[in-house]
């Protein structure tokens, strides 16, 4: 499956109603994530790092995001932990109204598709692509990450 299908259901339920509910927006925060944080691990991989299947996936995409020093990617390092508070707060805080407005499942959504197209960019270009593999494998060395 595509990750960036999440990014889409997550645009289609914000799109659904003039004033989202707090649970569609909740719902979008949710999306807009896994998209982000999915693509990000395939990219990743593809790149020789792996993020695993558990818990630590979420962090490992971060930090290798970040290390792979491209300006892009640095950024959208960023955006995935802003996104995954966003998420903890939508997913786990039911006292958390912030993640019911629409303007936070919007700038969710954002979020998710600054990271999508700096992944995109550096997966179309040879010389990124490149350097950015090379410092995911050395940065992988450097820290004994699996």
């Amino acid at each position: 499956m595509d990750p960036t299908a999440f990014y889409h259901l997550g645009r289609s339920i914000m799109a659904s109603t003039l004033t989202p509910d707090p649970a569609s927006c909740r719902t979008a925060i949710g999306r807009a994530y896994y998209a982000a944080l999915n693509r990000a691990d395939e990219a990743l991989n593809r790149w020789g790092a792996s993020c695993g299947r558990g818990p630590q996936k979420h962090g490992l995409a971060v930090r290798f995001l970040h290390a792979t020093s491209d300006p892009d990617l640095i950024s959208a390092s960023g955006d995935l932990n802003d996104l995954k508070t966003l998420r903890n707060m939508a997913d786990y805080d039911m006292n958390a109204m912030i993640v019911e407005k629409p303007s936070q499942a919007r700038r969710a959504l954002d979020l998710a598709k600054n990271i999508l197209d700096g992944i995109e960019a550096v997966e179309n270009d040879a010389a990124r692509r490149t350097t950015a593999e090379a410092n995911v494998r050395a940065y992988r060395r450097r820290t004994n990450t699996p």
